[in-house]
C-alpha cells in the first residue's frame, strides 16, 4: 500500500500541475499577435502568477519539510493545496475559452472577427484577471509564510507580512460578497423566467444554463474560501507578535474584561490600548495567567 504524501510533498505536486497549466496559458496568450490591450494585461498577470507558483514550489522543495512547520504553517498549506488545484483548473478552462474565441485566427494573427469576440468578452476577461490576482496574492503570502520562523527575529518583516495578509483578506472578502450578489441575481432571474410562458425545450435550456452558472459561482466561491482560510492561518501566527489594537473599550456596572493574552504567550505580543473607559468595572490590559484569570472571572 502506497504511503500517503505529507502536506509539503502534496502541495509541491499540485504546484507542479498549476505551474504547467499557467505556463501553457501564458504561452497561448504570448502567441497572439496584435491582441487587444485586455489580453496583454492578462498575459502579464498570468506570467506573474506562474512565477509565484514556481517560487513557492522551489522553496517548499528546497527549504521546507513537514517537521519544520508550525501548526499554523501546516494549516496554511492545507488550504493552499486546493487553492492551487482551483488555480490550475481556472487556467485550463480559460485556455479552452481562448482557443474558442480565436478559432478563426491563424499563425498567431488575430482575425477581425476574433478580435471583436475578445473585445465583447472584455468584462469576463477582467473577472478572470481578478480571480487570478486573488490566487497570486494568497500564494505570495504562502511563499513568505512557509519559512516564517519567529516574529521576534524580525518584527518589521512580521508587520509587513501582516499588512499583506490584511490587504489580501479584504480583497477576498469583497470578491466573495460579489459572488453572493451574483448568485442571488441568477436565482432571481430564474424565478422570473419560471413565471413566463415557455415551451419545454426553452425551459430545459434555461435550467441547464442556470445550473452551469450556479456551478461556476459555487466553484469560485469555494476556491476563494480556501484562499481566505490560508490567509487567516498565517494571520493567526503573525498576531502572536504584532498583537491587536484595542480602543474605545468601556467597562461599567461590574463588568470584567481581559484584553490581551491568557497564559504564557511565547514572544509576548505587542498589543496597543487606547481610549479605555472604566467606570465601575474591572479591566486587565496585557497578559494574565490562567489561574489568575479563573479567579478574576468568578
Amino acid at each position: 500500500m502506497a504511503e500517503a504524501l505529507g502536506i509539503t510533498a502534496s502541495v509541491i505536486a499540485v504546484a507542479g500541475l498549476a505551474y504547467s497549466s499557467s505556463q501553457k496559458l501564458y504561452q497561448s496568450l504570448s502567441d497572439l499577435h496584435e491582441a487587444p490591450e485586455t489580453i496583454s494585461g492578462l498575459k502579464t498577470d498570468v506570467g506573474t502568477l506562474s512565477d509565484t507558483i514556481h517560487s513557492l514550489k522551489q522553496k517548499l522543495n528546497d527549504e521546507v519539510s513537514d517537521d519544520s512547520l508550525s501548526d499554523e504553517q501546516k494549516a496554511n498549506l492545507t488550504q493552499i493545496q486546493p487553492a492551487l488545484k482551483a488555480c490550475c483548473d481556472a487556467c485550463n478552462q480559460f485556455q479552452d475559452k481562448i482557443k474558442k474565441l480565436t478559432s478563426h485566427s491563424k499563425d498567431g494573427t488575430i482575425s477581425r472577427r476574433d478580435k471583436a469576440k475578445l473585445l465583447f468578452e472584455k468584462a469576463k476577461i477582467g473577472a478572470f484577471q481578478s480571480q487570478l490576482n486573488s490566487y497570486k496574492s494568497t500564494l505570495a503570502i504562502a511563499l513568505e509564510f512557509s519559512t516564517f520562523k519567529t516574529a521576534s527575529d524580525n518584527f518589521k518583516a512580521t508587520q509587513e507580512l501582516e499588512q499583506k495578509i490584511e490587504d489580501t483578506t479584504a480583497l477576498l472578502t469583497g470578491q466573495m460578497q460579489g459572488l453572493q450578489i451574483g448568485l442571488q441575481a441568477v436565482l432571481d432571474a430564474g424565478s422570473q423566467n419560471n413565471e413566463l410562458v415557455q415551451d419545454d425545450s426553452q425551459d430545459q435550456l434555461a435550467e441547464i444554463r442556470q445550473s452551469q452558472i450556479l456551478g461556476a459561482i459555487e466553484q469560485q466561491n469555494v476556491a476563494l474560501n480556501h484562499c481566505y482560510r490560508a490567509c487567516m492561518a498565517a494571520f493567526k501566527e503573525t498576531t502572536k507578535a504584532t498583537g491587536h489594537e484595542y480602543k474605545y473599550v468601556k467597562a461599567s456596572n461590574q463588568a470584567r474584561l481581559l484584553m490581551g493574552d491568557l497564559g504564557n504567550v511565547e514572544g509576548g505580543a505587542q498589543h496597543s490600548f487606547t481610549n479605555l473607559e472604566v467606570t465601575g468595572g474591572w479591566v486587565v490590559a496585557g497578559n494574565m495567567e490562567g489561574a489568575s484569570a479563573k479567579d478574576f472571572f468568578k
